[in-house]
């Protein structure tokens, strides 16, 4: 089960199917869940072995093909948030969020974003991780 949530025909499959990409879109109910798995055993990945492996610049070719045989194709062209292009506090608060609120109650979300935001003034680390590590209380 981690090989599929982990892996590549997983992460094409929920993205076609989801609506955002979330935590739970890698929780064992959705590696579990039927019609991801039969998308994700629909994932052909083409490994070029002429590509420098862990090469963080592309262009990363990615192609669909439809059941009427209609190719979408984009080129991903740099993997987002990895350095040195970081993501602008912009991005991260929202993933933040997105990734912390089935786990956290709001106040402790706000908090931790907070304490985050300012954690080289903050005196005790302690209060940070309080903070999420008591789940929705």
């Amino acid at each position: 089960m981690a090989e599929a949530r982990f892996s590549m025909p997983h992460s094409v499959a929920v993205a076609i199917l989801d609506d955002k990409i979330t935590l739970h879109s890698f929780s064992d109910e959705r590696v579990k869940d039927r019609e991801v798995g039969a998308l994700r055993r629909r994932v052909q990945m083409i490994v070029h072995e002429e590509w420098q492996y862990g090469a963080l610049t592309g262009p990363y070719p990615l192609t669909v093909i439809l059941k009427d045989g209609t190719q979408l194709s984009k080129d991903c062209i740099k993997v987002n948030g990895q350095p040195p292009d970081l993501m602008p506090m912009e991005q991260v608060i929202p993933k933040y969020r997105l990734c912390t609120e089935d786990l956290l109650a709001e106040d402790k979300i706000q908090e931790s974003i907070r304490m985050i935001l300012g954690l080289e003034k903050l005196d005790n680390v302690a209060k940070l991780m309080d903070a999420v590590a008591n789940p929705k209380k």
